[in-house]
């Protein structure tokens, strides 16, 4: 088992444990990789979460001190990613859809995992159909044995 720190501009390090150990042949412990597969998973287990609109679904795939880096400011932390989130589900969307596309993993490690993808967001307002679609990055990292989301970044 070992730490790894992150260190986001102007703030202090977040330790992330990475505890996935396994015992190798000769008996060395040795710390298993985070597989593409995993990060595809986590991904859809996050997509489903959002889509509840019940941030007590999401949370428990955040790491303590995520960023969530929106194209409207910066949101630190689970408090202000609750009213990040609280804040957009608050609207009236009728028939709204929000999925990622085009992930592509681009780098894991026993520690994270890096991922970019393409989000789609529609539905229908008091002012008529809408559709966003932008492109995103996330951040995973194994905290206390589980894989939590450290960064999001999405923009349009």
């Amino acid at each position: 088992m070992f730490f790894t720190q992150y260190r986001f501009p102007g703030s202090e390090p977040v330790a992330v444990t990475c505890a996935a150990v396994w015992k190798a042949a000769d008996g060395a412990e040795m710390v298993d990789r985070i597989t593409e597969r995993q990060v595809l998973n986590f991904l859809g287990r996050f997509e489903t979460a959002q889509n509840s609109e019940d941030f007590d679904r999401v949370a428990p795939l955040l790491h303590p001190d995520a960023l969530f880096r929106f194209n409207d400011g910066d949101y630190r932390g689970l408090k202000a990613a609750r009213g990040a989130f609280e804040s957009t589900w608050e609207h009236d969307v009728e028939d709204e859809k929000y999925y990622l596309s085009d992930i592509e993993v681009l780098h894991t490690d026993s520690g994270s995992a890096t991922a970019a993808f393409r989000f789609n967001w529609s539905g229908i307002t008091a002012n008529g159909p809408f559709e966003v679609v932008g492109r995103g990055t996330s951040v995973i990292v194994r905290h206390e044995g589980e894989l939590k989301l450290l960064l999001e970044h999405l923009s349009r």
